[in-house]
């Protein structure tokens, strides 16, 4: 597997498939957009979806599963749609999905380069920014978001 020029590596079991419930589980996917938010707020990084935190290779299988065509072509729609819907349509061209085999297995690998623009994502009825903050990604209260903005705003006028 190829890993896009980053220092910032991230993994997750599944993009809707929750491994210790043994079901689907939507929430999940906000995960998933919460990272992509974050990497292009501040660093970038790949999110790479099928390995879980041991670095155990879970595969797409059962995210495959629940698509209604399951394809590596649908499960992509889905990961562009859920970003077009949640974050915008416009930050796609910072995004690169891919698709490799490790161990028999295929896992998706989602580049993501880092955003002249902050990204807001649209939460339950309100946009909500996020960063990466260690190894998490944080959501940033109201002064936090100013402050952040206000810092983007002069580091971007430099």
């Amino acid at each position: 597997m190829t890993i896009a020029k980053t220092d910032l590596i991230l993994v997750c079991s599944t993009l809707q498939w929750d491994v210790k419930q043994n079901c689907k589980n939507d929430t999940l996917k906000f995960n998933v957009l919460k990272t992509i938010a974050a990497f292009l707020n501040v660093e970038g990084g790949t999110l790479i979806i099928g390995v879980e935190d041991n670095s155990n290779i879970f595969g797409l299988e059962k995210d495959l599963a629940l698509l209604s065509k399951p394809s590596l072509d649908q499960f992509e729609q889905t990961i562009v749609n859920l970003i077009c819907d949640r974050i915008a349509a416009d930050f796609m061209s910072l995004v690169k999905i891919r698709f490799e085999t490790i161990e028999s297995k295929i896992v998706c690998a989602i580049d993501i380069k880092k955003s002249d623009t902050i990204a807001l994502l649209k939460g339950n009825n309100k946009y909500e920014l996020y960063i990466r903050a260690g190894n998490t990604s944080k959501s940033l209260d109201i002064s936090e978001t100013v402050a952040f903005c206000l810092k983007r705003g002069r580091s971007s006028s430099d």
